[in-house]
């Protein structure tokens, strides 16, 4: 698989249009549309920048070196008090929920959950989808 093919099995493994992604990462819906044709080349700044967003291993983007994905090392920018207090959170919550922040596919998982939730099928169709790609990856690393 070359490059540019990553960079939208990338997109399509978060369920993401192509709008979507270039809006998380910064870019021009038609950057996205470029990488993912081969017409622009996916640099390593790109392969950075998708690392730091989204955990996606840069040697995985440029030289498709497995894993696909890196252990997120940042500590958790978000600001829980506000949710910590309401809730009544104990350590093991506020631990867990930090965690969970810390990784954005958990995150879009979650929010697609609660859309699903709240009735959206879209958000239902992208879960099974997002289910299906875990499942493949879980069962790949049990080979």
């Amino acid at each position: 698989m070359e490059s540019y093919e990553r960079i939208k099995k990338i997109r399509q493994f978060f369920n993401l249009t192509q709008k979507e992604f270039a809006e998380k990462l910064d870019f021009t819906h038609a950057k996205i549309r470029d990488l993912e044709v081969g017409h622009l080349k996916v640099t390593a700044e790109i392969a950075i920048l998708l690392e730091k967003k989204l955990n996606i291993n840069l040697r995985w983007t440029l030289l498709e070196e497995e894993p696909m994905f890196i252990k997120n090392k940042k500590a958790s920018s978000y600001d829980f008090s506000e949710i910590e207090t309401e809730k009544k959170l104990d350590e093991e919550d506020k631990l867990l929920l930090k965690e969970v922040f810390k990784n954005e596919m958990i995150k879009n998982a979650l929010k697609k959950l609660i859309e699903a939730k709240n009735g959206s099928e879209k958000a239902i169709a992208e879960l099974r989808m997002f289910i299906d790609g875990v499942e493949f990856i879980i069962n790949k690393e049990k080979i």
